[in-house]
């Protein structure tokens, strides 16, 4: 069962809360001064991927109809079962259990993407698919009270099992909610709160939405008022042919706290390779990658160079490389004097995240080079 917080956290954020009851603690309880906030022993935010997806947080992809977003999110879970090195050029920090709740595919369509993805059972990913539940006549509605009940006892019942989740994906919004106007704010709260108290639990949750004609996400303003980050997919404006069973989409991040994600921008594709199972992957250029990191990386192999020699390295002009450091110190991934700049453990972890082959960590998580490699 849900302990007291989460009960409390629950009754909240119900339909029927009485606002005639009084709170059953002072708000002066909650409070704490800029000194115990310095001194409170507050763990580092934790990050399943490098960069963008931290654990315990809520988030968002959203796209146009067809363009790959359900690809994406099942990719997504799949590389974290299955402990992949990385996914689209983040590391992969953690393996985890994933529960994937689709509100759109056949249990037919849902086969055949994972089978695609991995044709081996991963025991690491449940999934709750819709069709059966609209048999029945009870679809699931994120945004009803009792519904959110119900999803909270399913949960508590995996967790018995031993199969509790730490990242749950909801496939896709539009499906469901029972919502009448998906533009009203009043009506959007109720589902907002909800996935607040999901993330307050514990839970990585990761929502699928639908772009509008405009491009931007559908519906309230209000949903992506408490999100970590939004990541938003797109067709690509090349003429480039696609392969046979390929989807290609270029991703981006309209929202990102705490920290911004490198790539910002960067084109993708998922399609089968040699042996027939469909990867995402991406190949990121050297003008994918802006040039200011392409010197931290000169920086960690080779060290601190003149301007001139570092500028013909990495194929800009001398009178740049002062700004560039400049900017890299800015961003926290140089630190000390400027006239002789050291990378930061940010700026190492940008490193292995771009180049993992010539950039690796010890145990100890402070990061070292590898056998040099031929820059």
């Amino acid at each position: 069962m849900m302990d007291s917080y989460d009960n409390e956290l629950e009754r909240l954020q119900a339909e029927e809360f009485d606002t005639n009851q009084p709170p059953k603690r002072s708000l002066k309880d909650y409070i704490l001064s800029h000194q115990d906030i310095i001194k409170k022993d507050i763990p580092p935010v934790e990050y399943l991927l490098a960069q963008w997806l931290p654990l315990q947080s809520l988030g968002m992809v959203y796209a146009k109809p067809a363009v790959g977003k359900s690809w994406f999110c099942m990719a997504l879970v799949v590389a974290i079962a299955m402990a992949y090195k990385r996914f689209l050029g983040w590391s992969i920090n953690k393996q985890v259990r994933s529960l994937y709740v689709d509100g759109e595919m056949s249990l037919s369509d849902i086969k055949e993407r994972f089978l695609k993805l991995s044709p081996t059972g991963l025991d690491q990913i449940d999934i709750l698919a819709s069709e059966d539940m609209f048999l029945e006549g009870q679809p699931l509605s994120l945004d009803r009270p009792d519904h959110q009940e119900w999803f909270h006892q399913l949960l508590d019942d995996l967790e018995k099992d031993g199969r509790k989740p730490q990242v749950i994906v909801f496939d896709n919004l539009s499906t469901l909610r029972n919502s009448t106007n998906e533009n009203d704010n009043s009506e959007t709260q109720r589902l907002v709160s909800w996935l607040v108290s999901l993330r307050a639990r514990g839970f990585t949750v990761l929502v699928v939405h639908h772009a509008g004609k405009n491009g931007d996400q559908r519906g309230a303003s209000i949903l992506t008022v408490p999100m970590n980050y939004v990541v938003k997919l797109t067709k690509p404006d090349s003429d480039r042919p696609v392969r046979e069973g390929e989807t290609r989409f270029e991703v981006s991040f309209d929202k990102m706290r705490a920290r911004q994600p490198r790539p910002y921008e960067f084109s993708a594709f998922i399609g089968p390779d040699e042996a027939g199972v469909f990867q995402l992957t991406f190949n990121p250029t050297e003008t994918n990658i802006e040039a200011r990191y392409r010197l931290l990386r000169l920086i960690g192999k080779r060290g601190i160079q003149t301007y001139r020699e570092m500028a013909q390295e990495i194929d800009v002009g001398h009178s740049s490389i002062g700004n560039y450091l400049a900017k890299l110190m800015t961003e926290g991934l140089l630190e000390g004097q400027r006239s002789d700049p050291k990378i930061s453990s940010e700026g190492w972890h940008l490193l292995y995240d771009f180049w993992p082959d010539e950039f690796v960590y010890n145990e100890q998580y402070t990061f070292v080079q590898s056998d040099d490699v031929p820059f």
